[in-house]
């Protein structure tokens, strides 16, 4: 038996003898000290239209900019359509089709990338 087990025992009989009562168990375990500062990280999610952020390379906050560029759902449909057929040019159609693409989010200020919408996976 270890060293801890058998202080905590004794100590259990001192306070039965004394009439006294052990602390709950929420006083004792699962406590945060009054001192210490919760840092809560949120992850933004980007879809196909603009949204408010705080730039994490400037630090403004802003309405992000969108611009469109082929992805895997662009080039699998393309695909699909080639192999059904239809490779007389209509292949060439999501190319064409903002709602193929993948969107990449951007800052209007400092112009650098802050996330991007994959239609397809990541």
């Amino acid at each position: 038996m270890s060293t801890d087990s058998q202080n905590l025992r004794k100590r259990a009989k001192e306070q039965e003898i004394n009439g006294e009562q052990p602390p709950p168990y929420s006083e004792t375990f699962n406590q945060i000290p009054p001192n210490v500062n919760q840092v809560v990280i949120l992850q933004q999610m980007f879809y196909e239209e603009p949204v408010r952020v705080v730039c994490q390379h400037c630090g403004a906050d802003i309405v992000t900019s969108t611009r469109y560029k082929n992805g895997t759902a662009t080039w699998l449909a393309a695909a699909v359509m080639c192999f059904i057929g239809l490779g007389f040019g209509c292949c060439l159609i999501p190319f064409c089709m903002k709602g193929a693409k993948d969107v990449i989010h951007s800052c209007p200020k400092c112009r650098r990338v802050v996330g991007q919408y994959s239609r397809i996976g990541e």
